[in-house]
């Protein structure tokens, strides 16, 4: 059975968590131990990998669920019993059960050896415990802050990277929810914001998987940008329109009967350059300026004008190879509201293919 995109996802980063903890294990003993004996590798390279896959279920499985939706100060206190008391449990049973193998003991033999019982009150059992909750807690806070922050945004703040201007060429999709103040009206405010929640949810997984970046979200609409050519290789950038309505059409009645409403999106997708700063004193963020922005803005208001659910640029157009199952639909020369110049606009269809 084909993994889902969110199972490949949760796997690659276990794989980076193993990895880490692999290393860390293995740095810490070269450090304290050095090179007089192979055993204390091998209990460094088990409790990093254990410590790594604990994070990792406690991160991508436990906390990802229902949980997600608790406040921070609750995940924040399940968080903390929960490392605070499994990874010494579990590095105390590594070392108990390598003396016994070690030394050929039983568990209580091992348990009340004097070597051991030095190891646990007088040398560095506190120091390890120490430096793998040390270092749980530095990973757990940087998944965290990059989940918050978007994706790359974390690092990009930690390394300067958009301190000081930079241009550069990017493809942007707006995403709306049509006749969103209908829903409103329908469901009331809070309803709606459940489902807000919900779509966030289920077009994350698509974003991912057609290499899109979801730069932020402004009431019932979602900007989503690529580096350079991302957006352009394997039309990732319009293969995403329809990755994300065939998917909500596969939850419509779910979403449906959740929220007495199903969202129909219009998207409008443009490229450019734009400067990438960072801005903000009190409340920094990262932030794209130029004309593309409001260019692509206009496209997806036009969208209802239209009747198209996508619009696309000239630009992305000619530099995409529209894949084999789509063609395009040339919707001619329109003059976008604020926009003295006419774009270019085409829209995008299936085609209907022949039946046996």
């Amino acid at each position: 059975m084909a993994l889902s995109i969110y199972q490949r996802r949760k796997l690659r980063i276990t794989g980076y968590l193993v990895g880490l903890g692999a290393f860390l294990g293995l740095f810490y003993v070269l450090f304290s131990d050095g090179f007089a004996s192979w055993f204390p590798y091998i209990n460094g390279l088990i409790i990093g990998v254990l410590v790594a896959l604990f994070i990792a279920w406690v991160e991508l499985i436990f906390l990802a669920g229902r949980l997600r939706f608790l406040k921070f100060y609750k995940i924040f206190i399940l968080r903390t019993l929960l490392y605070a008391t499994v990874i010494p449990a579990l590095a105390f049973m590594v070392f108990l059960l390598a003396r016994m193998l070690r030394y050929n003991l039983s568990m209580r033999g091992a348990l009340y050896s004097e070597e051991f019982q030095n190891y646990l009150f007088q040398e560095d059992f506190g120091v390890v415990i120490v430096y793998a909750l040390a270092l749980t807690f530095i990973a757990s806070f940087t998944y965290q802050m990059s989940r918050k922050m978007g994706q790359g945004m974390f690092w990009s703040f930690i390394t300067g990277r958009f301190y000081r201007p930079v241009l550069d060429k990017k493809v942007f999709m707006f995403v709306k929810i049509h006749n969103s103040d209908r829903i409103i009206q329908k469901t009331g405010r809070l309803n709606f914001h459940g489902l807000l929640k919900d779509v966030t949810y289920h077009i994350t997984p698509a974003v991912l998987a057609h290499k899109g970046v979801i730069h932020h979200y402004v009431e019932d609409e979602i900007v989503i940008y690529w580096n350079r050519d991302k957006g352009y290789r394997e039309a990732h950038c319009l293969r995403l329109y329809y990755a994300i309505v065939h998917h909500f059409e596969e939850i419509r009645e779910e979403l449906y009967r959740k929220y007495m409403a199903a969202p129909v999106f219009h998207m409008a997708v443009h490229a450019g350059e734009v400067v990438q700063a960072e801005v903000g004193e009190v409340k920094s963020e990262i932030a794209f300026y130029g004309d593309v922005m409001n260019t692509t803005s206009r496209m997806l208001m036009q969208c209802q004008t239209l009747g198209k659910p996508v619009l696309v640029s000239e630009i992305v157009r000619s530099k995409t190879e529209l894949p084999a199952i789509y063609q395009w639909v040339d919707c001619g020369l329109l003059t976008l509201r604020g926009k003295t110049e006419r774009t270019h606009l085409y829209s995008i269809q299936e085609v209907t293919l022949p039946t046996s």
